[in-house]
């Protein structure tokens, strides 16, 4: 299969689309800030569509003309099953009260992630499935998928009354943008060809909703169809802002670099997240509301970073032990 050209703009939407999510995740912070509550609506109402969205475009835009069904879900099992499953034991151990306890976390985490002891990683469950589920989407003709799509939407706009086993209800939810996303992919050469005043025209809405939550102090769009309606808005919204920082060569180098960490920063943003949380408790300095808006922007830093730095670290000491064991015995 021949190689597609890497997407440079894709990497930045994608780091944006991480940011968002780690500083979507300082729930710790609603009750003691006056800005934290319409913050957190903002970011609530859109960044996992967005996300969800992107990660639709890549599995499609990535996807193999040649896939084997059988071959390409063995492939992503072995990419995500193995890490997700050694970071919920991990976060099972480290909040370890009793045997029952333990087990039931073990359970969560196998048949309903969203109360597992880690509860953010239902995402890596979710796209799992959707990987799984690809293969055979993409056997569709390009009307058959803009009529799934548009079905979707019926049980992503009613996902609250979806069973939450299985993680069932996130699925439903997410599933439009992950379909929304494929057929980006497939219009890809038309979305290239936009001027940017006209992606800028159609975000105007979503600035307009972000201004309309920060004057009224609440989402006036809510429940499935308010998520639906601004996750959709933000979309060329954030792909105007990607196009912007697109110009910056340091941005795009950077963001490039950070594609291969996306995972392990969803799988770890949460141990480093309350890690560093903690210790400034310890430190004991009080937290103005001007001064916690810099320690969020710093936490969000140093867990991105943090992260990397391990991740860096591990394949650094992986290569030293393989290169070991390679060396002939003299």
């Amino acid at each position: 299969m021949q190689k597609k050209e890497r997407l440079v703009i894709v990497d930045i939407l994608t780091l944006m689309a991480t940011i968002l999510v780690v500083m979507g995740h300082h729930k710790f912070m609603r009750d003691s800030y006056s800005w934290y509550p319409v913050y957190d609506k903002i970011i609530y109402s859109f960044h996992m569509g967005f996300f969800m969205t992107i990660s639709g475009f890549l599995v499609k835009y990535t996807f193999p003309s040649d896939c084997q069904w059988g071959k390409y879900v063995v492939k992503k099992v072995k990419k995500f099953v193995p890490a997700y499953l050694a970071v919920g034991l991990f976060a099972a151990l480290v909040s370890f009260k009793s045997f029952s306890g333990f087990a039931n976390d073990i359970l969560m985490l196998l048949v309903n992630p969203t109360e597992g002891p880690i509860q953010i990683i239902w995402y890596i469950y979710v796209l799992l499935m959707y990987y799984c589920l690809a293969p055979l989407v993409f056997r569709l003709s390009t009307k058959q998928r803009w009529w799934l799509l548009l079905i979707s939407v019926i049980p992503g706009i009613f996902y609250l009354y979806m069973p939450r086993y299985f993680s069932m209800l996130n699925f439903f939810r997410l599933l439009p943008f992950f379909l929304l996303g494929a057929q980006l992919a497939d219009n890809l050469e038309k979305i290239q060809k936009l001027a940017d005043w006209k992606i800028l025209l159609l975000g105007l809405p979503f600035g307009a909703f972000v201004i309309c939550c920060i004057v009224m102090g609440t989402n006036p769009l809510r429940g499935g169809v308010g998520k639906l309606i601004t996750s959709v808005l933000s979309l060329p919204m954030m792909y105007w802002l990607a196009r912007q920082l697109m110009r910056s060569i340091k941005i795009a180098n950077l963001s490039t670099a950070f594609s291969p960490y996306v995972y392990p920063v969803y799988l770890l943003q949460m141990f480093f997240i309350n890690g560093i949380w903690q210790i400034w408790r310890r430190v004991g300095f009080v937290l103005t509301d001007a001064t916690a808006i810099v320690y969020l922007v710093s936490s969000v830093a140093l867990t991105i970073v943090g992260i990397v730095m391990v991740v860096k670290i591990y394949c650094w000491l992986s290569n030293m032990i393989l290169k070991r064991k390679h060396v002939p015995n003299e």
